[in-house]
């Protein structure tokens, strides 16, 4: 695996942003301050965009700034999780400055988001105790699903790289296997593998190979080693 690191210096307009990401083209950075201010760098030009900049006009109560927890980047949208555990939808061309879309009320924490990549408009919200499909063209949530059981929070969320109709549901510990479209005929699937603790859990954008970093086995093998991580391949291309 090759690691390069670049170095860009930021413009002064976004070099106070708490959180990045890159576009999925890997040409531009998204940059956000909070959710009431996101740009957009393009790494080749240097050249910033606003994806949106809440009107100086509006009131700037500074109470009720939100600072942005997490953000996900499709091709067209770009997904956060505030400091208010709100979920919002933001269009990366935003050239009228639109206001994001805000969720409705969720009944329940959000984690983890993920948008598909074999449909342009599914955005998965993971929470505390479920997962949701929320459509971004009807602006619905299409369907849901509870988790069962204690300690089930989602952590991540992947496609299954050996079935393209599925999604896998990492928790704390454990693995399941859902359709993408949540439907009630179908319950969550318990994979036979299990962990001491997922950290991370991640897919390359080519070959669709899935990355699991798990705090596991090293104590009982090598107990005298510091803890370190253990590396698994799910899937994909070998």
């Amino acid at each position: 695996m090759l690691i390069f690191q670049i170095m860009v210096e930021l413009p002064e307009e976004v070099q106070s942003s708490n959180i990045a990401k890159f576009s999925k083209d890997s040409k531009s950075l998204l940059l956000a301050k909070n959710s009431d201010e996101i740009y957009q760098l393009n790494l080749e030009s240097n050249q910033v965009t606003i994806v949106y900049k809440k009107d100086q006009n509006e009131d700037q109560d500074k109470n009720k700034i939100k600072n942005i927890v997490l953000m996900k980047v499709d091709n067209n949208n770009l997904a956060v999780i505030d400091s208010m555990n709100q979920v919002l939808i933001y269009k990366i061309n935003n050239k009228n400055n639109e206001l994001p879309i805000k969720l409705p009320n969720l009944n329940s924490i959000p984690i983890e988001l993920f948008f598909s990549t074999s449909s342009s408009s599914s955005l998965y919200i993971g929470t505390i105790d479920s997962i949701l499909l929320f459509d971004t063209k009807s602006l619905k949530i299409k369907s849901s699903k509870k988790l069962q059981g204690n300690n089930k929070s989602v952590k991540f969320i992947t496609e299954n790289p050996n079935n393209s109709n599925e999604l896998l549901i990492w928790t704390q510990n454990e693995q399941f296997k859902v359709n993408k479209d949540l439907s009630n005929e179908q319950q969550l699937t318990k994979a036979g593998s299990s962990f001491t603790e997922v950290i991370f859990a991640s897919q390359s954008g080519n070959q669709g190979d899935l990355v699991l970093l798990d705090l596991s086995f090293i104590d009982k093998v090598l107990p005298k080693l510091p803890e370190a991580i253990k590396l698994k391949k799910f899937g994909g291309s070998n």
